[in-house]
């Protein structure tokens, strides 16, 4: 198979021999081609095409006098929020800044006092993914009670939790609707149980975020108004935010406890790439590289497409299946994936007991 064949990888794919040579042999041709050199220039720029199309949907919505600009500027603004959740997620994986201290600082505008998540809780729950993609047990993106990416996830789960599985391929674009309030509540679990380790500086910077909505609430036209904005961008939000990262692993390789393998192969097989083009690129904020996102995290994003051949090439010569599709092909095999796993408990819930 080509490095860019459009075909799903085998879920019992266990390319070797493995070494964990491998990557470091890859990482070091990807040094010295200049690839992980900070970007400070490109950052900077991206920077405010970012956060100003963001403060700009919101004096849109306390501007406008009209209910249809007001959903508008809702939409805006959960589209925008998203884009700015990109730029958040490249200053934790310190592809903008190396310097600890201005890092924290960055992700506390970024994500608390903008987006009004803990940026220590999203750092702890991606950097457990990074370590353990599609690992079950391990990985977080793929503990949920109501969806199942493996069979031996529909193991021992409660009736109504199965009944969620079993049709959980059509479910799952509406749950995304409720992503974004979803990391808001694991934001507040989070503070209380006080493991954050900057926990006042994040309570107070997200208590300003919240000042700060609701005054923009306040500014758009009574109760009914205030309740349609915040609906439409939260709805927004979650489903671009969701959109961007479920095709990145979902319907790839699923590890089971305990089943590891060298750090190429693992995140090689475990991702997959959205065929990139300029368009693709920017709505995914470089995540479209998911492969080599994964292998080296602390690329900045304007330099994922020129490893790409590198990264396609040196899977090649050693076999290991390589998953980039296009765009509409990556939600299908989402689909199917889920489909598929929720099968036999729809099976099991229409199998009619035989007449004694």
């Amino acid at each position: 198979m080509s490095p860019t064949d459009p075909k799903t990888t085998d879920s019992h794919t266990r390319p070797g021999p493995e070494s964990p040579d491998d990557y470091a042999t890859l990482r070091r041709m990807v040094r010295s081609a200049g690839l992980l050199k900070p970007q400070p220039a490109y950052y900077t720029w991206k920077s405010f095409i970012t956060l100003g199309p963001f403060v700009l949907a919101y004096y849109l919505a306390v501007t406008v006098n009209n209910i249809a600009l007001l959903a508008l500027s809702a939409v805006l603004v959960g589209i925008t929020a998203a884009q700015v959740g990109l730029l958040g997620h490249d200053i934790g994986h310190r592809q903008v800044v190396h310097d600890r201290s201005i890092r924290h600082a960055l992700s506390l505008l970024i994500a608390n006092l903008l987006l009004g998540v803990s940026y220590t809780w999203w750092t702890t729950k991606h950097n457990k993914h990074h370590s353990s993609p599609n690992q079950v047990g391990e990985d977080p993106d793929v503990n949920f009670a109501t969806l199942a990416f493996s069979s031996s996830q529909t193991h021992h789960r409660s009736t109504i939790s199965k009944a969620f599985i079993a049709i959980q391929a059509y479910l799952f674009p509406v749950m995304l609707l409720a992503q974004s309030l979803n990391m808001r509540f694991h934001t507040i679990q989070h503070l209380r149980r006080g493991v954050a380790p900057y926990r006042n500086w994040e309570v107070i910077s997200l208590l300003a975020h919240y000042v700060m909505y609701i005054l923009v609430l306040t500014q758009v036209g009574g109760v009914f108004p205030a309740i349609m904005f915040a609906a439409i961008h939260h709805a927004v939000l979650g489903v671009y935010n969701g959109l961007v990262f479920a095709p990145n692993h979902k319907g790839m390789l699923m590890l089971e406890p305990g089943e590891r393998m060298d750090f190429l192969r693992e995140q090689v097989l475990t991702a997959r790439n959205v065929r990139p083009n300029p368009l693709i690129d920017f709505i995914y904020g470089g995540l479209n590289y998911q492969i080599e996102h994964h292998l080296f995290q602390d690329m900045p994003r304007n330099r994922l497409h020129e490893v790409r051949p590198m990264v396609q090439k040196f899977c090649a010569d050693l076999g290991i299946p390589y998953e980039e599709v296009g765009f509409r092909q990556a939600y299908v095999a989402i689909a199917r994936h889920l489909h598929d796993i929720g099968a036999p408990l729809r099976e099991t819930d229409l199998a009619m007991p035989e007449d004694s």
